[in-house]
């Protein structure tokens, strides 16, 4: 058994050891859900992707999103700023989430990847996951919070379904339920939950967010408003959360088909189609931020 105070594998030493054999099984599992919502959406998805303005906008998502990623690295650091974790600067930290995202095209080792870089033994590993649970917790409650805002702004669209009240209800109360717990860690083990840069970058990080589904819609549905995109956020951001196929690729279109055909005005085929585009605009972000990320200079992430 390993010892307590042993730092952890690095989470990249699971491609030498044939683990991307499996992550091989997850791109084909979302290639083969993807293809069937794609068929069953038919003509209509592939014509809204063919609008005029669709490669600009894919390009704009992905620097949002870029900008996201950023802002959650920045907001994560300033968490941990002062704990008993290892410190290291937040753009040595942005290289290992970018690393992560690459990687996490093929295995899901994006957060695993964060929490060895900051750890030097089991138990700050502990301190770090714990860390980046509550940061996906505030993150989910702001996006929660802007729902529930919107859903007040919103009334003359209608009655919102009970369905995603509860799910942005839920979502506000989790990181509060969450900072509570942290709170009562030994003090070694502490991190700040509660300022204002943590506070403004939060901000930052879930418009970009919200930012990336109204780009979508606009491009495929630009009937539906904005505000709309707003009220659904929590519940389309499941689909971000969902590790069983790469970015959530091919569950991502099926549940926004499901969301948006019964409680949106878009129809489900120009939903998957918005779907499509976000899943492009992560690959993008994925795929060059992480190869960059690779390529620079300097300390990497990189397997022993």
């Amino acid at each position: 058994m390993a010892s307590e105070t042993e730092r952890p594998p690095n989470p990249l030493e699971r491609f030498a050891g044939g683990g991307w054999r499996k992550g091989l099984l997850r791109l084909l599992l979302a290639a083969a859900l993807l293809a069937v919502v794609m068929w069953v959406a038919g003509e209509r998805a592939w014509v809204a992707l063919k609008r005029p303005g669709v490669v600009q906008i894919i390009i704009a998502g992905s620097l949002v999103h870029g900008l996201q990623r950023l802002a959650r690295i920045r907001k994560w650091w300033h968490m941990i700023a002062g704990s008993a974790l290892t410190q290291h600067s937040w753009v040595y930290l942005l290289r290992v989430q970018l690393i992560g995202m690459l990687a996490n095209l093929v295995l899901p080792v994006s957060e695993v990847l964060k929490v060895w870089a900051v750890s030097h033994d089991k138990r700050t590993a502990l301190v770090a996951t714990e860390s980046l649970i509550v940061d996906l917790a505030i993150h989910s409650g702001a996006l929660g919070a802007l729902g529930l805002l919107a859903c007040g702004i919103g009334s003359g669209y209608g009655a919102v379904p009970t369905l995603a009240w509860v799910a942005a209800a839920s979502m506000v109360l989790i990181p509060i339920s969450l900072v509570l717990a942290s709170r009562m860690r030994p003090k070694p083990s502490t991190y700040t939950v509660l300022s204002w840069p943590i506070a403004g970058w939060t901000l930052v990080e879930t418009c970009c967010q919200l930012g990336i589904y109204v780009l979508a819609l606009s491009a495929v549905a630009p009937n539906v408003p904005g505000l709309r995109a707003l009220i659904l956020a929590p519940l389309i951001y499941l689909s971000d959360l969902v590790m069983l196929t790469p970015a959530g690729l091919g569950l991502r279109e099926a549940l926004f088909a499901a969301v948006f055909d019964q409680l949106s005005s878009a129809p489900a085929e120009l939903a998957v189609a918005a779907a499509l585009m976000i899943s492009t605009m992560l690959f993008i972000t994925a795929a060059v931020g992480g190869s960059i990320a690779m390529l620079l200079p300097g300390r990497k992430p990189t397997a022993r």
